[in-house]
């Protein structure tokens, strides 16, 4: 062979594996099938894809039942791994399924490395979508179950029989769901929220493959939930989930509900986790673990070979018959960074006691080639830009979120005096730590009031929560010198974001307090402010300089950012303190009423304001007392003021004294209760957290990079389950001062520790030196 032919056979392509149409030839037509299907139940059904493409007759029995049933009858089962894809400009996805490769044992010796697997497409006729849709398997069994069509959501559900790779129908839901939770208990499937009409008789239905009916399962949890269920896991017979509001458990065995604790919700990231073996597994920044018995998560350990995966990069956890299967992907250099390679490791797992489990790879390899533009159904992922024109630097430019993908907006004015308005999809991917771009709703506004108009729409914010978008948004209330009325401001990332030089970047960190229009802003001097959901409510205060008090209640709804009056108190209130709890507002003191007013309930559902019971004989001289100090921890209202400490059960409808561990250090100034935890701003930037089991103040731990400022100029809030820091910092040339915000992430590593991580740092709004803030909470849109 001359050396020009030997080289065209070197890089001769070869092509993917495909299991597709094949030659009519069989290797022995002459042996019985029975005989065949015998010998084929013996062999690994990572095989099969390769045994397929011998023949026609092959494929054939490949997908019969008396293979499958035969393999059952010599113990020979196996777990199989299917990859749903969605490739672009494609409606129905692609499926694949884990395979050997065709030419693995006969591989040179510089391919020794490889493990020889790769993911085979299935060629599976009439596949349904599967977006926004709940996907379960039930032995050989996959089930894609609701989702939606033109915004509308579905009953239906398919099964894909992964023997014969072919799609049915099954019996529909009850209820149709778009993005529903599915879980499958004891060989039930469990499908939870999703639906419109979401109340307690519909929020969650069980399916029975034997019998093939659906049943549905009387529940709290739209109230407890919420209506969307984010994470949801299975372990031990118990069905975890957690949705908008708190965490809920069901036990279908002894058909109980009971709340779920704030423990296991804790740094479970919703894009990639598994159950394998009764153990909850989580990826980010690391493996995690959660252990049931302790409570807390635990780092996984081992896991040598595996690389270190991008922040916001695509990585995908499976259970793999006991094993872990990890999907990710890079970018391939040889296709000029157009293509994506998809790897996959598998990990078998060890437990050496019962706060270890160590992780060994034991093969990991490219199994696919993919275009860049690509995304698995289930989870979504992050990817690369191009293509964007040059534009003018004096037209608007803005960028919004799209489900982990930038939307690029600017306009451009025509000849003819009118404008239009362009968009460009960007997939973005992470290469750097330090990196983070982010659209946002007060940038958005600036492209044209058509624009402005439509966010604040209310059926935008309801299909932000239908596709589990909602998201925690920080509202500040600042008084200016010589103004009655406060203005209001909410964070946002700069305009300006995406044209920063990267070395600005890396030491910024995007975010500003962008003032929002709010016409008829009401006076928030002396008043008490709380958040529901999207909504916050500004409670009694003095209506003017004479100190009248006042029982008149407004709300800003922050999806439209405008005001409207709520139903008015029964008491009227001066300085009046308030905490919500399950979803209800109390509002106390204030009042120089009898005993029987010093407390009442708002119910926001009902919209209706109740009295609270009063506090009992022994408490009674205390009606009056001056509260300095008020919230809402474990289902009690805790009230601390000048001389006494009492709490109010509002579960059981109890008034009860309170010993003086909580009152001793709390600090006037600033404190705020984050996930059913109550912190303090103690000093120096020194944050103290209050152990309701041990009685006692402990420290944060770990929190490095907060400025040490005095506690008077800080304010904290709870910030979607972290907290976020606000103080101000004069700025001696100019006069005035610049407020600064710190966003601190909280891990509680046990019973006695619970940890902070400052995310970022930064200078936020600047105003002059004698302005205060009055008011900082967060609100869920």
């Amino acid at each position: 062979m001359s050396p020009p032919e030997r080289k065209r056979k070197k890089t001769k392509k070869k092509p993917s594996l495909v299991l597709g149409p094949t030659p009519e030839s069989t290797p022995n037509p002459s042996l019985p099938d029975d005989l065949v299907v015998s010998c084929l139940a013996r062999v690994s059904r990572l095989q099969y894809p390769t045994l397929s493409l011998v023949s026609k007759s092959f494929r054939s029995l490949l997908a019969s039942p008396e293979l499958y049933k035969t393999r059952s009858s010599l113990g020979h089962t196996e777990s199989c791994l299917y990859v749903c894809i969605r490739f672009p400009n494609e409606t129905n996805p692609r499926w694949f399924t884990l395979c050997q490769k065709p030419d693995h044992p006969f591989a040179k010796k510089k391919k020794k490395k490889s493990s020889g697997y790769a993911l085979a497409t299935i060629p599976i006729p009439h596949s349904p979508p599967a977006h926004w849709s709940g996907l379960v398997t039930v032995g050989s069994n996959i089930y894609n179950i609701g989702g939606s069509i033109y915004k509308t959501p579905l009953s239906t559900v398919s099964v894909l029989d992964c023997q014969s790779h072919t799609w049915r129908e099954a019996p529909s839901m009850l209820i149709e769901r778009y993005y529903p939770a599915a879980n499958v208990v004891d060989g039930k499937i469990y499908v939870t929220g999703g639906c419109e009409e979401c109340d307690n008789s519909s929020w969650m239905e069980v399916f029975d493959p034997k019998t093939q009916t659906w049943e549905l399962v009387p529940s709290h949890g739209p109230e407890i939930c919420g209506c969307k269920i984010y994470k949801s896991a299975v372990i031990d017979g118990k069905l975890h989930m957690f949705g908008t509001q708190n965490g809920l458990a069901y036990k279908p065995r002894e058909g109980r509900w009971e709340r779920e604790g704030w423990e296991m919700d804790l740094g479970w990231p919703w894009f990639s986790y598994s159950v394998i073996d009764n153990v909850l597994f989580y990826y980010s920044d690391g493996f995690k673990w959660y252990d049931t018995e302790a409570r807390v998560w635990r780092q996984m350990k081992g896991l040598k070979g595996l690389p270190k995966f991008a922040h916001y990069g695509c990585v995908k956890l499976a259970d793999y018959g006991g094993k872990m299967a990890v999907l990710w992907d890079k970018y391939l250099p040889s296709s000029g960074y157009k293509k994506k390679t998809i790897w996959c490791a598998v990990v078998a797992l060890e437990r050496p006691s019962s706060e270890e489990i160590w992780g060994k790879v034991e093969w990991l390899d490219a199994v696919l080639t993919v275009p860049e533009y690509y995304e698995f159904v289930l989870p979504h992922i992050i990817i690369g830009i191009e293509g964007l024109p040059d534009l003018r630097e004096k037209c608007r430019k803005a960028m919004v979120d799209l489900g982990g993908k930038m939307g690029f907006l600017w306009n451009e004015d025509l000849d003819n005096g009118e404008g239009r308005i362009w968009c460009a999809e960007i997939a973005l991917e992470r290469r750097d730590e330090e990196d983070e771009i982010w659209g946002k709703y007060p940038t958005l506004s600036l492209v044209s009031k058509s624009f402005r108009s439509l966010l604040a729409l209310p059926h935008l914010y309801e299909t932000r929560s239908s596709l589990g978008r909602t998201e925690s948004c920080l509202y500040v209330c600042i008084r200016f010198p010589d103004e009655t009325i406060p203005r209001w401001f909410t964070l946002c990332q700069k305009l300006d974001r995406t044209l920063t030089t990267v070395a600005t970047m890396k030491k910024a960190s995007g975010y500003v307090l962008a003032k929002l229009s709010t016409p008829h802003s009401r006076h928030a001097h002396g008043c008490s402010l709380v958040t529901v959901g999207s909504d916050i409510y500004n409670i009694g205060g003095p209506i003017d300089e004479a100190n009248e008090p006042s029982s008149s209640v407004s709300i800003l709804d922050c999806r439209s950012n405008t005001w409207t009056e709520g139903p008015s108190m029964l008491v009227k209130r001066n300085y009046p303190f308030a905490s919500v709890l399950d979803g209800k507002i109390y509002a106390a003191g204030s009042s120089d009423s009898s005993s029987s007013e010093w407390m009442e309930v708002f119910d926001t559902k009902t919209q209706t304001w109740e009295l609270v019971s009063s506090p009992g004989e022994e408490m009674r001289a205390r009606r009056h007392l001056h509260i300095k100090k008020m919230a809402g921890i474990d289902g009690k209202v805790h009230i601390l003021g000048s001389s006494s400490r009492l709490a109010y059960d509002t579960r059981e409808g109890r008034w009860e004294s309170v010993g003086t561990e909580m009152s001793s250090g709390w600090g006037w100034y600033s404190y705020c209760v984050v996930e059913n935890v109550i912190y303090y701003y103690k000093e120096r930037g020194e944050i103290k957290w209050y152990d309701t089991k041990g009685r006692r103040w402990r420290a944060l731990k770990g929190v490095k990079g907060l400025h040490k400022t005095p506690r008077y100029t800080v304010t904290l809030a709870d910030f979607g389950g972290k907290m976020a820091v606000l103080w101000d910092r004069g700025v001696a040339s100019t006069g005035d001062k610049m407020i600064w915000c710190t966003v601190i992430a909280l891990e509680r590593h046990n019973d006695e520790e619970i940890w902070g991580k400052v995310e970022w740092s930064d200078t936020v709004l600047k105003v002059p030196e004698s302005c205060t803030i009055k008011h900082a909470l967060a609100a869920t849109l």
